[in-house]
């Protein structure tokens, strides 16, 4: 961990919170300690101060909705992760007293890196209207995505996809 902690290259550098997080769990398994089953909410935000792609992993398909973490970077594997999935993240989080957040309402500005903990309920009806307006944009993309690659001067274009990640992989390509 601290060999990578001290590269001078960020990508790298984030490596060794992978590291730490392997570590643990390689320990919790020889001390086979039972993990104990999280419920989830169907709008669930993970908050905390170390999220890793193995807490990602956990929450149940469609559940995960935001991610909220007092370290990483834009170089993380969970940035990278949550990125390829769509979820909005803020990363490097000063401020939150991390041991009281279950059960309380936020919302996650991914754009703009802000996290509002018991918003006012002007402020959730601004986001509610925000989130339907991208929904809205985002089944209007969807109408074009049957429609052959041509440009406006009928020249054929050859789209591509990175499937660098598992998660990549499993979005549909057509």
């Amino acid at each position: 961990i601290q060999f990578f902690a001290a590269m001078e290259d960020d990508y790298l550098k984030e490596r060794a919170a992978d590291i730490e997080q392997l570590g643990l769990q390689v320990l919790a398994h020889l001390q086979q300690q039972d993990n104990i089953k999280e419920e989830y909410s169907e709008k669930t935000i993970l908050a905390g101060t170390h999220i890793s792609a193995a807490h990602i992993a956990e929450v149940p398909e469609g559940k995960l909705v935001a991610l909220v973490c007092a370290t990483g970077s834009m170089n993380s594997h969970v940035a990278i992760i949550a990125r390829a999935m769509g979820i909005p993240t803020v990363l490097s989080v000063e401020g939150i007293n991390w041991e009281n957040l279950d059960k309380t309402l936020m919302i996650v500005d991914g754009y703009y890196g802000q996290v509002y903990l018991a918003p006012p309920e002007e402020l959730i009806k601004e986001f509610e209207e925000l989130i339907y307006q991208e929904e809205k944009l985002n089944a209007d993309l969807q109408t074009l995505r049957d429609l052959p690659a041509i440009t406006t001067d009928n020249h054929q274009v050859e789209l591509k996809v990175n499937i660098g990640l598992t998660l990549d992989a499993a979005l549909p390509l057509s």
